[in-house]
């Protein structure tokens, strides 16, 4: 007899919680991967200031200057790279949270059982639809998804998985198909899609602090995330 393996999952404020600190991170990361990457000018400039009132042939002063902005570029680079290492363990520990609870709370169909496993209209639905016919079925999935009823759709999905799938007038990806996706049902999927995110452009822009560089395809793949992102988690970033 095999036996289902249980495991641990975040709850929606651990979640949360994470969330918040992974984007605090992406933030201080970003802020320190602009610092590195405009090291080199913003330090030239300042040093040409600096040595501006020598009194020296301009190719000297300029060699000088480019010779003291190279010591403070270091020192910028150095001061980046500890404080990304002391982010650097978070990261790591936040990856193997979010793994935790990625089957959970990365998949759609998961997320409306779980969420609606307490509301007592679910029973009820399923109780009225077993044996149901395939137009009843069909009438049931159009309407939870015009009225925003999760209980409904979860009923009708958990009805249809219990069927043979011969027998399915439908499959159960198409009830979530017509589902609103914005339902709050799915705000914990939200928040865990997005703390991956946020996850995923911190560990980017970590390689870049640690690298001294800002590489294209770091900034085309957040750019690409920040698009995939609903506009309510945009406007939080």
């Amino acid at each position: 007899m095999s036996k289902l393996k249980i495991k641990r999952v975040l709850n929606r404020g651990h979640v949360q919680e994470l969330r918040a600190s992974l984007k605090n991170h992406e933030a201080t990361l970003r802020e320190l991967r602009e610092a590195v990457v405009n090291a080199p000018a913003v330090a030239f400039k300042r040093a040409l200031e600096e040595v501006g009132r020598i009194d020296m042939p301009k190719s000297e002063r300029e060699l000088f200057a480019r010779r003291k902005a190279d010591t403070q570029v270091k020192d910028v680079r150095k001061a980046a790279r500890e404080r990304a290492d002391a982010i650097k363990k978070d990261l790591a520990g936040a990856r193997e949270l979010l793994a935790l609870s990625k089957d959970a709370l990365s998949n759609p169909f998961a997320v409306l059982d779980s969420q609606t496993l307490g509301d007592t209209r679910r029973a009820t639905y399923m109780a009225n639809l077993v044996g149901a016919g395939p137009l009843a079925l069909k009438h049931a999935a159009e309407q939870a998804a015009a009225t925003n009823d999760a209980a409904l759709a979860a009923a009708v999905i958990s009805v249809l998985e219990r069927m043979p799938t011969a027998d399915r007038p439908f499959f159960p990806q198409a009830v979530l198909g017509i589902f609103p996706d914005d339902h709050e049902v799915f705000q914990p999927m939200r928040e865990y899609l997005d703390a991956e995110r946020a996850l995923q452009d911190s560990v980017s822009l970590f390689s870049e602090v640690i690298n001294g560089s800002a590489t294209t395809t770091g900034k085309i793949s957040r750019g690409l995330r920040t698009q995939d992102a609903p506009e309510a988690e945009r406007g939080e970033a």
